[in-house]
């Protein structure tokens, strides 16, 4: 496989907005992930829309919507794509944090129908051990290119990638799994090693963070580790 984009997520109010794009404009392969929370918005991980209005605003890095609890269920429940359509294009992707196991009321086909009108915004879904057998057989038949997959082995708890799942069909997938600025390059080689010959992209959280505060340095410092295997 070849690690085409590393995806850092959790930027937040106390996040500077300058450094972003400093490091963006250095290493154009990193996309910034913003979680969207309608109870959380403004604590930490969680920017306020005020600052992804700035963010937004005053540059043009790429970026990924993380629609987490109202957000992602208003958009697969409740069928309100508007909530994707009207994001500002900086947002090339949105990932729906969803738990398609304990939920109900859910539509595939909406979601499905939403990706084959808009193929310019990118859909991740997260492929993990609740969301595994239903995504499975939404696979059957084949999904339009745009539906990416997200492996995540430790279910957001920060537990380590222990070995690399194979790409699912056709679908752009990535994968996270407790990686930090100890173990990258450890995990970036289990992934390059692997025979596949597709782009996949990585994608962390918890590990760029320090004291729960996004860590510019260590960003930095996992930004040099990945960009030898990019």
């Amino acid at each position: 496989m070849k690690i085409n984009k590393l995806t850092i997520t959790g930027a937040d109010n106390a996040t500077n907005q300058t450094e972003l794009v400093n490091l963006s404009n250095e290493y154009p392969f990193i996309e910034w992930a913003l979680l969207f929370s309608k109870h959380k918005a403004g604590e930490q991980r969680y920017p306020s829309p005020e600052y992804i209005a700035s963010l937004v605003q005053n540059t043009i890095i790429p970026l990924a919507a993380h629609f987490c609890g109202w957000w992602a269920k208003e958009v697969l429940e409740n069928k309100n794509y508007d909530l994707i359509r009207n994001l500002p294009l900086n947002f090339e992707r949105v990932q729906l944090n969803y738990n398609f196991k304990n939920s109900t009321g859910y539509s595939l086909l909406a979601l499905y129908k939403f990706a084959e009108a808009n193929p310019d915004r990118g859909i991740i879904l997260q492929f993990n051990k609740s969301n595994k057998e239903i995504l499975t057989e939404f696979l059957v038949g084949g999904l339009p290119e745009n539906i990416h997959f997200l492996y995540d082995s430790s279910g957001g708890n920060g537990k380590e990638i222990e070995r690399i799942e194979a790409t699912l069909g056709e679908q752009y997938t990535g994968y996270a799994g407790g990686i930090n600025q100890e173990n990258v390059d450890k995990i970036c080689q289990m992934i390059t090693d692997d025979a596949e010959q597709v782009n996949t992209w990585i994608d962390l959280e918890s590990g760029a963070r320090t004291d729960n505060e996004f860590d510019l340095v260590k960003v930095r410092d996992i930004i040099a580790k990945v960009r030898q295997f990019i």
